[in-house]
């Protein structure tokens, strides 16, 4: 695969952006599943925006994991082949264990695979609700 500098900064900032994606989903889905009436996963993403973990991407898309709003913005099959692309890319260049992006890739193909490839990226929290169900 021929990269260039551009693209091959891009795939790192979405490899990075995926698998912050199946790390919150599984932290929001542990909030809810031990939450009660003392924490809920509102308040697991109020303390991750008000501490060292405050970013945009918690901001924008921390909400929407809550509220199952998973209007496409960046859709979910874009970060799966993304994803894909940066295992290969690293496979290119000797890194043969990029072990968490693998997994994040794996499951983002689950929910791609329940014919979920439209919805936002966000929507990988679904692999993790039914799983737990």
């Amino acid at each position: 695969m021929l990269f260039r500098s551009g693209a091959k900064t891009k795939l790192c900032v979405n490899q990075f952006m995926g698998n912050v994606m199946t790390s919150l989903s599984e932290s929001i889905t542990l909030a809810e599943k031990c939450g009660g009436s003392s924490f809920s996963s509102n308040d697991l993403v109020e303390v991750l925006l008000n501490g060292a973990l405050s970013s945009p991407i918690v901001k924008a898309k921390g909400p929407n994991m809550i509220k199952n709003n998973f209007e496409p913005n960046f859709p979910l099959e874009h970060q799966a082949k993304d994803l894909k692309l940066a295992v290969e890319l690293g496979n290119e260049h000797g890194l043969k264990n990029l072990a968490v992006t693998e997994k994040s890739l794996e499951i983002f193909k689950k929910v791609e695979g329940q014919q979920e490839s439209q919805i936002d990226m966000c929507g990988v929290v679904k692999a993790y609700r039914e799983k737990n169900e």
